[in-house]
């Protein structure tokens, strides 16, 4: 209280009540004067941070039950929301398991400051139903019909060094002559399968 202030700046003089968010980068210099005109200068310098501008992955498709990549690149930390399924969601690349269609959203910052967003959608389609029946014992000797169903077309597939009168049909005769899985496959109008 005892002393009178003037600031400058790269633009000029400065009024000592300046909200210190709008001030632009540059050196800046305090004269402080007390009652018998003796000064005190001091200078401080103030850097422009850098700004951020993330860019996260392309938006991606996936059926039910599988994982993915995603990113970001622009800052040097980040933050990816929602976070439920994401392996790591401090991370520029993590590996995400969504169970629904989701709209990620990715914050980054350099050093904290200077914030920006990107987002991004992983669209998930759902996998088909198919049904292969209950396993079932049947002498050396004798044969068995595979019944595979589902909400979309099914096959069963030969398994290996077996093959079958009719490879990827729903209905096939069988007669194995040891212990066998047989492989009941569908896949739906996305490209996701079931076995």
């Amino acid at each position: 209280p005892a002393y009178t202030y003037s600031w400058t700046g790269p633009l000029g003089f400065i009024s000592s009540s300046q909200n210190p968010t709008s001030l632009a980068a540059g050196i800046y210099t305090l004269v402080m004067l007390d009652s018998k005109m003796c000064s005190i200068t001091k200078t401080v310098s103030i850097t422009a941070p850098i700004n951020t501008t993330v860019i996260a992955s392309p938006s991606q498709t996936l059926c039910l039950g599988k994982s993915t990549f995603i990113f970001a690149t622009g800052g040097d930390t980040y933050s990816w929301l929602p976070t439920a399924g994401v392996l790591n969601p401090t991370s520029s690349s993590t590996q995400i398991t969504p169970s629904v269609t989701t709209i990620y959203t990715v914050t980054a910052s350099n050093g904290g400051l200077c914030s920006s967003t990107a987002t991004l959608q992983i669209f998930v389609n759902p996998i088909p139903f198919v049904y292969a029946g209950v396993d079932t014992t049947i002498n050396i000797d004798e044969s068995y019909i595979l019944h595979g169903t589902g909400n979309v077309m099914v096959g069963f597939l030969s398994p290996d060094s077996i093959p079958l009168i009719c490879n990827y049909c729903s209905v096939v005769e069988v007669n194995p002559k040891e212990y066998t899985c047989y492989k009941l496959r569908g896949e739906n109008e996305f490209g996701c399968e079931a076995f």
